[in-house]
């Protein structure tokens, strides 16, 4: 899913560029300073970890603020009433980034889905009751409420635990689970429906 998700990404931001690099050619010189130095200000950071949309929006502002004039009169952005206008100031400024340093861009979206990828994990706590091999290995557990739930094996397992030699002896353990919801088609149904993947497994007795 998350390479689907950066492939189209990355379509979006090309035909951003296409459709913003026309007009953008034409526009007034002070606009394209705002950009440059935004960029400039960014990308003086030691790592992607500390570019944050915050940090963007301060940039944004140290250069924006010398043509607060200029704003004004032709966008109708009040530098002086920046709470409110602010937003317009952030969506004008970023689509033109994204010609002028798009690696700086795309390092603010892949923390944004990093961050929002973190945010959606779901938990639970059960007894693995069985572990099957089918085109992946699944462990049906039994949930705190009495439901058995499958979860499937897909990707890296975060654990303490030597997962890849020993899941077996899983069996008959009550485990905590962080997981995500996926949806993948379903040849022998001829649907979509929705796949419990494990990201991390701790052992709890």
């Amino acid at each position: 899913m998350k390479p689907i998700v950066m492939k189209t990404k990355v379509l979006l931001i090309l035909l951003t560029v296409l459709f913003v690099q026309n007009s953008f050619a034409q526009e007034d010189d002070y606009m394209l300073k705002i950009t440059k130095k935004a960029c400039e200000c960014l990308s003086e950071l030691k790592d992607t970890e500390n570019i944050t949309t915050e940090r963007l929006g301060l940039c944004m502002l140290a250069e924006a603020g010398k043509y607060k004039d200029e704003l004004l009169r032709d966008y109708n952005i009040d530098m002086m009433n920046i709470d409110e206008t602010g937003e317009e100031l952030g969506r004008l400024i970023g689509l033109k980034m994204i010609t002028v340093c798009p690696e700086v861009m795309m390092s603010l979206a892949d923390i944004k889905d990093e961050d929002d990828y973190e945010e959606t994990l779901y938990s639970a706590q059960g007894k693995v009751r069985s572990i099957t091999k089918e085109d992946f290995i699944v462990f049906s557990i039994k949930t705190e409420d009495g439901r058995t739930t499958k979860f499937h094996w897909l990707t890296f397992i975060q654990s303490d635990f030597d997962l890849q030699n020993n899941y077996e002896s899983l069996k008959g353990k009550t485990i905590d689970l962080e997981y995500d919801i996926y949806e993948f088609y379903d040849a022998k149904l001829g649907d979509y429906r929705n796949y419990n993947i494990i990201e991390s497994i701790t052992i709890v007795d």
